[in-house]
């Protein structure tokens, strides 16, 4: 019996919530997300991963003239090569990425609501996992 199958199961399930929520283009960004549990001096963390981009999408970025109460701000200007595969033109490429240093990336608020969904949910897995590593060390 894997001892920790509670916590293993639930971490997955976050996962899939996560990706589930993700914005999809490619869907790269929901085939990217995991979630680990690692040793901490405390005990454990539950360190949740994904392509860099992910927390941009989830907390938006500000733009030169929309503010969207995040964290992160355009100070350059994009490349406008990034927007490539959005525009087969130069000048589309340009206007794209003009528009996305003005107004900034909406946040998609998809990381938290998915924690939270499953929070409670946590500490019934983590008492049936140590009840089972006791039972195990103890029968």
């Amino acid at each position: 019996m894997n001892t920790w199958q509670s916590i293993t199961d639930y971490l997955s399930t976050i996962e899939s919530d996560i990706a589930k929520r993700a914005p999809r283009n490619t869907g790269a960004l929901a085939n990217s997300v995991t979630a680990n549990l690692e040793p901490t001096e405390d005990g454990f963390e539950i360190q949740i991963s994904m392509l860099d981009y992910g927390v941009f999408q989830d907390l938006g970025v500000n733009g030169t003239e929309v503010n969207w109460g995040s964290p992160y701000s355009f100070k350059k200007n994009i490349p406008s090569s990034a927007f490539s595969s959005y525009a087969p033109t130069l000048s589309g490429q340009f206007a794209i990425a003009t528009s996305v240093r003005k107004n900034g990336i909406e946040p998609k608020n998809f990381i938290q609501p998915a924690i939270e969904t499953h929070l409670d949910q946590l500490a019934t897995y983590a008492a049936e996992d140590i009840w089972d590593y006791w039972y195990q060390q103890n029968k």
